[in-house]
């Protein structure tokens, strides 16, 4: 007999970890559970998070006695209990689905649905999608322009926008006139900066007269976004 309950864990463990792996989109689920006075904890174990009674503790914010959670759960077949005071294993009793937990008692069943995951999954990215915009909309052009003396061979710009890196934003001559020119979209904020010319020469820039110390006792360009 020990063996079987044995092996009923490792299946279940199992079965766990290929859900886990599945890449199948996942389904937010609320579970809910309603314990009696003076319970200190309750945790919900299960299928879905290998049976762990630490990685899903449930809370009752407002004292009320409704202990919940929301869980992200991939599309698929789960067995759980709830865990009060980290020893009572107890079926959901909101559940009529049960199935046999080898050991004589009962877990509940929950599935969820494809169609259920994928509409998580598709409510999910459309936040992402959302935020991304609304990011981008509140970038600004920027302007960056500096003639250098004769010769110049590369002109790049470098500042606290971009951790003062010497190559990530070139500026370029394309019509020959001796003015070397970038755009940089910067989201709203206060910067330092200055034109570096031919990869060693650091120049504030000459067109603009707000400046503060380098730290360095020199100067930097400043420009307010």
């Amino acid at each position: 007999m020990k063996n079987i309950k044995k092996f009923t864990w490792i299946l279940i463990a199992v079965f766990a970890l290929i859900a886990e792996s599945s890449g199948i989109p996942a389904h937010g689920k609320t579970f809910s559970y309603r314990a009696k006075e003076g319970t200190r904890s309750v945790a919900v174990a299960g299928t879905f998070n290998k049976w762990s009674v630490t990685e899903n503790k449930m809370s009752d914010s407002d004292g009320d006695g409704l202990w919940t959670i929301g869980i992200p759960i991939q599309a698929g077949k789960y067995e759980y209990k709830f865990v009060v005071n980290g020893i009572d294993w107890i079926p959901d009793p909101s559940n009529s689905i049960h199935t046999s937990d080898g050991m004589g008692g009962e877990n509940s069943v929950i599935e969820i649905t494809s169609a259920e995951a994928t509409s998580q999954n598709n409510s999910n990215n459309n936040t992402s999608q959302q935020n991304q915009s609304t990011a981008v909309s509140s970038l600004s052009a920027a302007t960056f322009n500096f003639r250098p003396s004769a010769g110049a061979r590369s002109v790049t710009i470098a500042g606290s926008f971009n951790n003062w890196s010497s190559s990530a934003n070139p500026l370029s001559d394309p019509d020959g006139d001796g003015v070397w020119s970038a755009e940089i979209r910067l989201a709203p904020g206060t910067y330092q900066y200055k034109f570096v010319v031919n990869g060693s020469d650091w120049v504030i820039d000459p067109a603009n007269t707000k400046r503060v110390p380098d730290g360095l006792g020199g100067e930097n360009s400043e420009i307010v976004i």
